[in-house]
Order: structure tokens, then sequence, then C-alpha cells
């Protein structure tokens, strides 16, 4: 009884009044950690319908808790627009670095033929877990295939750090918290399960993603997929110094690439966050450094067709802060 009352004021407080990040974060972890406990078994249903278990080890288990219920978008807000935008016409998709779900769940919901597939990979084993059940709460949104792999350049066994956010691939095995698990290349995975046309894929994979465009030639060959979304990070290196890592294996194929503007930082959560706006990459790169990390599109739809899906290809200086 104690934790549905301190849930329900709390979101009334972060969703109506409060602006402060500090605040928020001291409710949302230390306050609600003594409330609610280490578990947290409840399903919750999120405004857009979507129901979900969380895990409390990480930010974004404690946003859906919190926000899920009264926000359409409360992560990554307008990468997950512009996901949704460039998923509802597709056939099939990837989601890659799954987590507990949110990202495959919102992907699938928003694509629209009856023939989609969407297929998610989730390594780590307790991550995987919880997305699964959250894939069978949400099974009438049509055919999602959850596996327990990660992708990489090919196929065979890999050590991952088990983190609850940023799990990666790693070769350094003195890690402290670590697992085996099986790794797959797009490839590979493409011909076991006959995908002939992949239409898009987002990839959250802690900086592996060369890796995996390097193991989906075939793929790229074919013209395929038009949209990618990936996440380019600062936090290991210190600087955003290794672009060409990520954009060079795909320029052969006729990608351009944009910065997508979001809320990287967390910084306020609030309810409009207007029409998504993306940069073109190599001309505010530099504008972008504040941030640990961020989103990027790299897509084949040239200028018009982004326009068609309310997506802003801005020219001028961005304009970083959310709050």
């Amino acid at each position: 009884m104690l934790a549905k009352i301190f849930i329900k004021i709390s979101q009334l407080y972060l969703n109506k009044i409060n602006k402060s990040s500090k605040i928020r974060d001291f409710l949302t972890w230390p306050i609600a950690s003594l409330i609610l406990g280490k578990k947290y078994e409840n399903v919750v249903k999120l405004k857009n319908g979507l129901k979900m278990k969380t895990d409390l080890g990480d930010i974004l288990g404690r946003f859906v808790i919190f926000y899920g219920p009264k926000l359409n978008y409360f992560w990554e807000p307008q990468t997950t627009k512009l996901m949704e935008a460039l998923a509802r016409d597709a056939g099939q998709g990837i989601v890659a670095g799954a987590h507990i779900g949110y990202m495959a769940l919102m992907a699938g919901k928003a694509m629209r033929r009856e023939d989609s597939v969407l297929h998610s990979f989730e390594p780590v084993s307790y991550l995987y877990n919880i997305a699964k059940e959250n894939f069978a709460l949400n099974s009438d949104l049509g055919e999602m295939i959850l596996n327990k792999k990660a992708l990489s350049d090919k196929s065979g066994e890999v050590e991952m750090s088990v983190d609850t956010l940023r799990s990666a691939i790693i070769e350094d095995k003195s890690a402290v918290n670590t697992e085996k698990a099986e790794a797959v290349s797009i490839d590979d995975y493409a011909r076991e399960m006959n995908i002939a046309s992949l239409d898009f894929m987002l990839l959250d994979v802690e900086g592996h993603e060369p890796a995996v465009f390097s193991g989906m030639k075939n793929i790229l060959a074919r013209g395929k997929p038009r949209d990618i979304i990936f996440e380019y990070s600062q936090k290991v290196k210190g600087s955003f110094s290794d672009i060409d890592k990520y954009t060079e294996p795909l320029k052969p194929y006729g990608y351009r690439f944009y910065i997508i503007k979001d809320n990287y930082k967390l910084e306020n959560i609030k309810k409009d966050w207007g029409r998504v706006e993306i940069f073109e990459l190599e001309k505010n790169i530099d504008k972008f450094s504040e941030y640990s990390y961020f989103n990027v599109l790299a897509t084949r739809r040239g200028e018009d067709k982004l326009r068609s899906l309310n997506i802003f290809l801005s020219s001028r200086v961005p304009r970083l802060r959310s709050g």
C-alpha cells in the first residue's frame, strides 16, 4: 500500500511540478529504493498501452515506473519518435541492445504492416529474461523475435561485461562482472532466418557498431537497410575522435549521416518535445561535444522524404539545452 501511494504522489510531482533533475534523482533512487525495495514485480501500463515489468537496477527501469504511465515519450524521446516514423512502413527490422525491451516494444508497436517482423537481440541473461517477459506481455503487437545473442562481425562465443545499462562485448577478461554469450553477424542471421530485405536497424551496442557493420556486407550490398540509428559515445575514449570507424563502412552504400537532437542529459522530462530535429554529422559533431554520447541517423532517404515524415533538417547552430 505504501509503495502504491508513494508512486502515485511521485508521478504527480514529477510529471506536473518538478523541473529539477537533482530532486528527481533523489526521489527515484534512494527514496524509491527505500520504499520499493530491491525488486518491483508489478506490471506497469504505459500511457501508449504497452505493458512492462522493470528492473530497478538502472534509470530506464525507474523511468518506466515514474514516467511511463503519464508520458508517451520519456527516454530519448526524439530518437524514439524518429525510430517510429522510420519503422511504420518496415517489413523487417532489427533492434540490438534490447535491454529490458523498451525500444524494441516501441518499434514493434510502430510497425504497421501485417507481415512485419521485428528481430531483437539482448545477450545478457538477466536483461534478456526481463525483455522476454515484456515481449510476452505485449504479444498482441505482432511477430517479435527476441534472440539471446550479441551482434558482431562474425558468429561465435564472446565475453560480455555485465552492467545494468551499458553491457558490452569485451576483450579484457579481467573485468569484474562478465558472462559468456553467443554472437552472430547480421549476414549469418539473415541467412539463417531467410531475411531477404531488411528495412531499418537501431543499434545500441556500446561502441561495437563498426564490427556489426563489418558483419553485414551482404545486406548492405543489397541496398539495405534504408535507415540505421546507432549510438556514438565518448564515454570510454573521452572524445569524439573515431567517428570515421562508424561512417566509413557505410559511405560506399549511399548513406548520409545526421546527429539526432535529443534529451541526452535527461535534464527535463516533459510532455511535448516538438518535431524531430537532425543536423548534418560532419558539420556539427563539435557542437555536440558537451554530451557524453548522441544518436546518429544513417539513411538512404533524401531530404524530401525525411521532411515528409515531419523530420526537420536544421542548418542552424543547435541549441542543445532541453530544459
